[in-house]
C-alpha cells in the first residue's frame, strides 16, 4: 500500500464528523452520539486513525465497506456491544484468507459513518475517505456498487451477543432481503459488511472524499460564526425551504425500518416530511418541493445542530434544508435505484 495523502482522525475531527454525517445523512444512517464516545475511546487507546484516498491503496488490496443495519430508533436502545465489528473481521479474513487492506463506512450518514473509527484502531486498520451512498438511503443495494456491477456477495452479519452469517446472493435485491430478514431476527439491529471488493474496483467506484466533506461541514456547523443558516449552508449549495414547529409525528416500525410522517407548521401553512430511516419526500398543499435522492436535513433552530429522524419530537422548532445528491445518483440509473418512485413519490423532475 502507497502511504500518501495521509491525515489522521483525533477527537476533534471525530466530533465534527459527528455532525457532518447527520447533515449529509438526510435523517438516517443512526443518532451517532454513542458511536462517537465508542469511537473516541478507541483513539484515547490506539491512537488516531489514519485517514486514506482512494488512490493511496494497491489494486490488490481488499478493501471492505461496514456499518449498521436496522431501524435507526431501535439503535438507541439495543446499543452495541463492541463485540459485531471483530467478529465481522474474523469472518472476512476467515473466508478470503486475505487479510484487510482498509475500511470504509457504507454510507456517510449518521452513526454508519463513525463505525470504522468504532474498530480500526484496535484492528491496526487505515480507513478509506470514501463511501458507497454518498448519503444515507434505507436499503442496502442503494448502493453505487450495485449501478457498478458489483457482487453483493458474500455478505456478512453479526449482532450484538455473537450471532452471525456469510450471506451469498449474486442479486443485489436477494441480498437486501436476506440480510433485513436477519436483521429482523438479531432484534432489528446488527452489524453488516457487503460488497468487499479489491482496490482497482474500489478506485473505479466509490464517492471519494465524503468522510473529509462531512468533516468539513461539520466544523463549519459547530463553528457556526453567528451567521444565518442560509449563509452557513451555502458554501455546499444547500438551501432553506422553510421553517417552523414540529405539530405531529407519525412513526411505526415496519420490517426492521422506521417509517412515518412528520408534520411541521408555521402560521396556517403545513408541510409533511415523508421517512423511511431517512428523510425522503417534502410535501406542501399536495405537492412535493423536494424529494430523493435530494438530502433533507432537518437543523434544531435553538442548537443549531442536524436533528436525525429518531430524535424528532413534538414542539421541536427546525429548519427544513435541502443539500445536493452526488451526481451519480441524478442519472438516470441513479433515479431508477434511489429516485422517488421507488418509494412511490412522484417524480418533480428535479434532483439538485
Amino acid at each position: 500500500m502507497k502511504t500518501l495523502n495521509i491525515m489522521t482522525i483525533g477527537e476533534a475531527e471525530l466530533e465534527a464528523l459527528a455532525v457532518g454525517a447527520n447533515v449529509l445523512g438526510s435523517g438516517g444512517g443512526g443518532d451517532p452520539a454513542y458511536d462517537l464516545l465508542i469511537a473516541k475511546e478507541n483513539i484515547g487507546l490506539y491512537g488516531p486513525v489514519p485517514l486514506l484516498q482512494v488512490g493511496d491503496i494497491d489494486d490488490q488490496d481488499l478493501v471492505v465497506p461496514i456499518g449498521y443495519m436496522g431501524a435507526p430508533l431501535v439503535c438507541l436502545e439495543k446499543l452495541p456491544s463492541g463485540l459485531e465489528f471483530p467478529l465481522l473481521f474474523e469472518l472476512i479474513q476467515a473466508h478470503f484468507k486475505l487479510s484487510v487492506a482498509a475500511i470504509l463506512p457504507f454510507e456517510i450518514g449518521g452513526s454508519n459513518a463513525m463505525a470504522p473509527f468504532s474498530v480500526a484502531g484496535r484492528l491496526g486498520l487505515p480507513v478509506l475517505d470514501a463511501d458507497t451512498f454518498g448519503r444515507a438511503f434505507p436499503e442496502m443495494h442503494m448502493s453505487v456498487c450495485r449501478l457498478a456491477g458489483l457482487s453483493p456477495s458474500p455478505a456478512f452479519i453479526a449482532d450484538s451477543v455473537g450471532n452471525h452469517a456469510v450471506v451469498s446472493s449474486q442479486d443485489d435485491y436477494q441480498m437486501e432481503r436476506q440480510l433485513r430478514a436477519l436483521t429482523t431476527a438479531m432484534g432489528a439491529s446488527a452489524a453488516v459488511c457487503t460488497y468487499p471488493m479489491k482496490g482497482k474496483q474500489a478506485k473505479q467506484t466509490l464517492i471519494k472524499g465524503m468522510l473529509s466533506l462531512a468533516i468539513e461541514i461539520g466544523k463549519a456547523v459547530l463553528a457556526q460564526g453567528g451567521i444565518s443558516l442560509a449563509e452557513l449552508i451555502r458554501p455546499w449549495q444547500g438551501e432553506v425551504l422553510f421553517s417552523g414547529t414540529l405539530v405531529d409525528i407519525d412513526s411505526r416500525l415496519e420490517d426492521s425500518f422506521l417509517k412515518g410522517k412528520a408534520v411541521v407548521e408555521k402560521g396556517q401553512q403545513t408541510w409533511a416530511i415523508h421517512y423511511q430511516n431517512e428523510f425522503l419526500a417534502v410535501e406542501h398543499n399536495g405537492s412535493y418541493l423536494a424529494t430523493t435522492p435530494t438530502i433533507i436535513t432537518l437543523f434544531d433552530e435553538e442548537n443549531g445542530m442536524p436533528v436525525p429522524i429518531e430524535r424528532l419530537r413534538y414542539g421541536l422548532s427546525v429548519s427544513v434544508c435541502t443539500f445536493p445528491a452526488p451526481v451519480i445518483w441524478q442519472t438516470a440509473a441513479g433515479l431508477a435505484c434511489v429516485g422517488p418512485e421507488v418509494f412511490g413519490f412522484e417524480s418533480i423532475g428535479k434532483h439538485k
